[in-house]
């Protein structure tokens, strides 16, 4: 038995000219298009890490938070101290448990042992968080919003 050195391609015909400059041509346009897939998705993922640290940053800078601990109310690098064991203190912290959640004006008194205020208290409270919050975060509308002796965040900080 003999077997041939370049396993049986001694008897291939040569290729037609006209196809082999067709295969390159597609081939080329292949090698285009896969180049091309390639750079849009990298430039894709570049941008869109991109935008997500930027939308981080901005978030960050634009979440409002109270810290209970130390009685300071927080949007981003600034910040507001709120008089510890005021009522602006307990409306602040009944708020920020639960920011969806209206709070009572009874419960904001009963956290604060001050049960026998009236809850027109409650409402000056908040008035006066929502101007601190204004001056120092430059805010266009209320922080704390107020419905029938009922408060919590306004929709736009939460």
């Amino acid at each position: 038995m003999h077997f041939s050195q370049n396993f049986g391609l001694d008897k291939l015909k040569p290729i037609d000219p006209g196809i082999s400059a067709a295969f390159a041509w597609i081939m080329g346009l292949v090698f285009v298009a896969l180049l091309g897939l390639v750079s849009a998705y990298l430039v894709f993922t570049i941008r869109s890490r991109r935008d997500n640290k930027r939308i981080e940053k901005l978030k960050a800078e634009s979440d409002i938070w109270f810290d209970e601990h130390k009685s300071i109310l927080h949007k981003g690098s600034r910040q507001v101290a709120i008089p510890e064991s005021s009522l602006e203190y307990y409306v602040c912290k009944l708020v920020f448990q639960n920011p969806t959640v209206y709070r009572e004006d009874w419960d904001v008194l009963q956290a604060a042992g001050e049960e026998d205020k009236k809850d027109r208290a409650v409402y000056f409270a908040v008035d006066r968080v929502n101007n601190k919050a204004k001056r120092a975060f430059k805010m266009e509308d209320k922080l704390l919003k107020r419905n029938a002796e009922r408060t919590r965040l306004n929709d736009n900080y939460f």
